[in-house]
This record gives structure tokens, sequence and C-alpha cells, in this order.
């Protein structure tokens, strides 16, 4: 009787161990999912703005990035017509942003 006690007692550790071992292994493949931000709909100038302003409007990660390496290779936004071209922004994304687009006067058209 002694016997079959330890022995139960040792199969339930060891099926707590292969229970702890499976916890561990579903974690190890889980992710946290991204926070949505919340879209603060403003004025903002895509020439000036950094990658937070970017993403306090609404667009995605690499969206702003996408922005952000245009104006690093030298481009300018001279309207707000412009910022429509940027690969990835749905036309829906910059209707929603259009009216918050100021050009600053040193980027605009002369």
């Amino acid at each position: 009787m002694e016997q079959d006690q330890e022995g139960i007692e040792e199969i339930k550790n060891f099926l707590a161990g292969v229970h702890e071992m499976e916890e561990k292994e579903s974690l190890r493949y889980s992710y946290d999912k991204p926070k949505r931000r919340e879209v603060v709909l403003a004025a903002f100038d895509p020439n000036s703005a950094d990658s937070i302003e970017f993403l306090q409007r609404g667009l995605p990660p690499f969206i702003a990035h996408t922005i952000l390496q245009y104006r690093r290779a030298g481009g300018k936004f001279r309207t707000a017509d412009d910022f429509s071209r940027v690969y990835g922004l749905s036309s829906e994304k910059f209707n929603m942003l259009k009216p918050y687009i100021q050009i600053s006067e040193a980027f605009r058209r002369k």
C-alpha cells in the first residue's frame, strides 16, 4: 500500500513537471499583440514631424519609416497632395489626415 502511494506521488510529480514544461513551451511562442495607439488628429507638417507624430496620427510604423527615409534622401512635401503619394498610404487615411496637413512656408512651391 505504501509503495502504491509512493508510485502515485511519483506519477503526480512527473505529470506536474510535464505540465510545467508545456506551459513554458506555449509561452515561448506566444507574443503580446501590439497595443493600439490612440489617434490624435491635430495639425502637423510632414516635412518636420517625427515618427511619434506620424504614429499619433494613426499611421502604421512602416509608413512613418517610409516618410522619414524619403525626407533623409532629400524629399520634401510641397503640398498636402504630395503627401498622398506616400507608399502604402491609403486614400481613406490620406483623406482623414488632409485637413490637418500644414506645409510650412519654407517648403511650399513658389
